[in-house]
């Protein structure tokens, strides 16, 4: 089956990389394939390992940085997204992703003027305008936040508005 030919390929690659360590293909292939299947823990040495190859690569601290935090280590996330932006500074989908761990670890300010840089970008509109609005809820400015939950809302993002809807029908209590 599929599990049986991934497993194969893990053993695969794993052997590749023992033989030729510096071949960054192998480690690339194999971080991708770990954190497709989301098994985040995995996919982090390995990913550290490339970044000591090639430290410049704004990608690969990004996908440190997802996976860090969905491995439960926030702030190692955060620093790895500040990373990326340092040396790629055009993505808005990294703003928006570091946004949400300042949120989630309790950083708003720093959540907030985030999100307000990575909008100056253009794209991840929506992902961007939650994360500040939850940033300004938390910071208990809720006219302001209310502002930019009704903006996501009207994007009719398929995952954010509706999130959007949640926080504004909470915040009007």
């Amino acid at each position: 089956g599929e599990r049986g030919d991934k497993a194969k390929q893990i053993e695969y690659l794993n052997r590749a990389m023992e033989a030729a360590p510096d071949n960054y293909r192998f480690k690339t292939q194999l971080a991708r394939i770990h954190f497709d299947d989301k098994n985040y823990a995995e996919a982090v040495p390995i990913y550290e390992s490339l970044i000591e190859q090639d430290p410049d690569q704004s990608a690969y601290w990004q996908r440190l940085g997802f996976a860090l935090a969905e491995s439960d280590r926030k702030a190692e996330a955060a620093a790895a997204y500040e990373k990326a932006i340092e040396l790629k500074g055009d993505d808005p989908f990294t703003f928006a992703l570091l946004a949400r761990i300042y949120n989630e670890i309790g950083q708003y300010q720093k959540a907030a003027s985030t999100a307000q840089r990575g909008l100056t970008i253009g794209g991840q509109e929506a992902f961007l305008n939650y994360q500040w609005g939850e940033a300004l809820s938390k910071m208990g400015r809720y006219d302001e936040a209310i502002g930019k939950f009704e903006v996501v809302a009207a994007l009719k993002d398929a995952t954010w508005s509706r999130y959007a809807v949640q926080q504004l029908s909470l915040i009007h209590i």
